[in-house]
């Protein structure tokens, strides 16, 4: 779940890989990355909480501005972003650490709307998030 007062987003896995040894799950976006349909809107220099339900093993992601005029609406309260159209002139790496809650740290972000992608692992397995953020003057 990533959390900025009292805005939460806690329904943005967008990927998963877990195993046991009876089973497997597998499922990831091909062509689009669903977003939330509504942005977390965080003043600049803030920073949201990152909460896990459990301790992860490994965090990374980076932050990310997709071209939101190419984006569609999906029926299920999401957004569509096309993948093919990653902007890599906007593409932050951000800084996380293995542990179930933490701060964002978005200051190098400013203003705009993201896509942050995150993806985290753990011994059964991992998953992929993606965030709608909006990052707002303070």
């Amino acid at each position: 779940m990533l959390s900025y007062g009292e805005q939460q987003q806690d329904d943005a896995r967008i990927a998963i890989n877990w195993q046991s040894q009876d089973w497997v799950i597998n499922g990831h976006p091909i062509d689009t990355l669903p977003l939330p349909q509504v942005a977390i809107r965080v003043r600049q220099r803030g920073s949201p909480q990152l909460t896990f339900s459990a301790e992860p093993d490994a965090v990374s992601g980076y932050a990310w501005r997709p071209d939101f005029d190419a984006v569609q609406e999906s029926s299920s309260n999401r957004l569509e972003v096309p993948l093919d159209d990653r902007r890599g002139t906007t593409r932050i790496d951000l800084a996380f650490e293995p542990v179930a809650s933490q701060l964002l740290d978005l200051h190098a972000l400013p203003p705009g709307r993201y896509a942050i992608e995150l993806f985290a692992g753990w011994h059964r397995g991992s998953s992929g998030f993606a965030f709608h953020v909006e990052i707002i003057e303070p």
